[in-house]
This record gives structure tokens, sequence and C-alpha cells, in this order.
């Protein structure tokens, strides 16, 4: 088990693979959520909450690709629950990603507007490619000395 706080998850959501105004979502429709900040902080839970609504993470960052969306995840592994599934996934028992979302429908049964109220870990995905490809701590990155530090900060001209 990682020693931090945290740990993170990166895999895929949603392949975008949908038809406009099909229960299912399209890449153009994926990029919209993004880009309105519909992903971040977007709940984790497990199995949709069939279990248990508890929240076990959050998305922490959103990105389209052709592939679909990918999503960043945030574990509280303070949290004994966030730790027995960090196992899960490490152990290949849990290996998916799902959206949780509700749909509007009209009279003629189109789909009009799509809502995403949280994202899953599951052990069976919808979509076979939404998977998990990670699962651990990040690594500490080196982070640069100021500028003002490193003696390179300019002196303003007196106007």
């Amino acid at each position: 088990m990682p020693g931090g706080k945290n740990v993170v998850l990166v895999g895929t959501a949603d392949p975008g693979t949908g038809a406009p105004h099909s229960m299912f979502f399209t890449n153009d429709e994926l990029r919209a959520l993004v880009a309105r900040g519909e992903m971040r902080a977007l709940p984790v839970w497990l199995e949709h909450g069939d279990a248990s609504k508890e929240q076990v993470g959050q998305v922490e960052y959103a990105w389209v690709a052709p592939d679909g969306m990918h999503v960043l995840i945030s574990l509280d592994v303070s949290l004994i629950r966030s730790r027995a599934i960090v196992q899960w996934i490490s152990g290949g028992i849990f290996s998916g990603l799902s959206l949780g979302y509700r749909a509007q429908i009209d009279k003629a049964f189109n789909v009009c507007a799509k809502t995403i109220h949280e994202i899953s870990i599951v052990k069976d995905p919808y979509h076979k490619c939404c998977v998990i490809d990670f699962v651990g701590e990040l690594p500490a990155l080196p982070l640069p000395q100021p500028l003002w530090k490193a003696g390179t900060a300019r002196k303003r001209a007196r106007v």
C-alpha cells in the first residue's frame, strides 16, 4: 500500500462513440462537459453505489482524446474502503470505470440532455475499453527555484 494519503488512478471513463440524441455520449458531448468543468471534483463511488453511496474519491482532471474521455481520480486512502479498493484494483478484481448519469428524454424518445452525477470503479464496465490504466502514487516533481531567488529578476526602469 502506498504510504501517502492520496493515491491516484488514471483510466478511460467513456469512449465517446455514441450517436447524437442517444443514451451514449459523443466525443463532442464529452468535450463540452470537460470544457464546462462538469467533471472537476465529481464524486467517485464503487459500483454506482450499489452497496454504499460512500464517496471514495473524486475526479481531479479530465481530458478528451480521439479514443474518448480519460480521467485522473484521487482516492483518499485514509478511508478503509478506499484502501480496500486500491488493493482490489491492484489485484485485478476491479478494473473498469463507468459514468453514472441521468438522461432527459422527449416525447419522441430522443435524449435531449445528459447529466453526469458520479463516476464508478466497477468490476465489469459496460464499455470494455473503459479500463483503469494506472493506480498508485505519482512521483513528486522537482520544482524549480523561484526566479527571484535565482538572481534573474529584472529591476523596473523608472519613468
